[in-house]
């Protein structure tokens, strides 16, 4: 499974969000570059190491990240 993520701008907040989706089986997050900056010391120690057990990748926008996953045939759900 993979995620997208736009918008969050604090690395604690980022940290616990990667916890929580790697528990809940997510390998693979998308991030804009706004998040992907927040990509620091801080999100690891807020991931509590389960930043390490996922894959990251830097997309232009999160709408060109879900239209790369809608080419590929993937099932993609837009929740604002």
């Amino acid at each position: 499974p993979l995620l997208v993520l736009d918008g969050l701008v604090s690395a604690k907040n980022l940290g616990q969000l990667i916890r929580s989706a790697v528990l809940l089986g997510v390998t693979s997050f998308v991030l804009t570059r706004a998040t992907w900056n927040c990509l620091n010391g801080r999100a690891c120690h807020a991931s509590r190491g389960w930043f390490y057990h996922a894959n990251f990748h830097l997309a232009t926008s999160s709408d060109d990240a879900t239209e790369a996953c809608d080419s590929e045939a993937a099932s993609v759900s837009r929740d604002l």
